[in-house]
């Protein structure tokens, strides 16, 4: 027997099943990390222009006719309250101070009415607590009940 035959056989055998096994780690990762992609590109969806700088000048036409429409908004906001500002203007001081006092009425009036849904969220809790609790009296009476038995 020729030691030195044999142990290059097993050496030349490690290395090819080396490799081998790192060519087949290789493959298998390229499998998966395209399996990966195409689940992440179906998630994705298509679109009509692929690149990024066509992406961005989509995305800046979207945000230009936004902002436009809110512009427009605040525009129409901004005219409302310079008309009511000069009517206010207009009125006399005993109407300024009808005025005033209405509109304090009517944000006590909100206030209220916030309190009084705040109030009754909390009243209606407290109603389970209290019913939890007295269920839970009632157990304990009826173990007590069984154990005087």
């Amino acid at each position: 027997m020729n030691w030195e035959r044999i142990l290059m056989e097993v050496i030349i055998a490690s290395i090819v099943t080396g490799i081998f096994g790192v060519i087949v780690a290789i493959l298998s990762n390229i499998f998966i990390d395209l399996r990966g992609y195409k689940k992440i590109d179906s998630k994705i969806g298509t679109l009509d222009n692929a690149t990024l700088s066509g992406q961005h000048k989509d995305i800046k036409e979207v945000l230009s006719e936004k902002a436009g429409s809110i512009l427009g908004k605040v525009e129409n906001i901004n005219a409302i309250s310079t008309r009511n500002e000069e009517r206010y203007k207009n009125l006399n001081v005993d109407q300024q101070k009808i005025r005033d006092n209405v509109l304090s009425l009517v944000n006590n009036w909100e206030t209220l009415l916030r309190n009084n849904r705040e109030l009754k969220l909390e009243n209606e809790r407290l109603k389970d607590i209290i019913k939890q609790q007295n269920k839970e009296l009632k157990r304990s009476a009826d173990r007590e009940k069984g154990r005087e038995r």
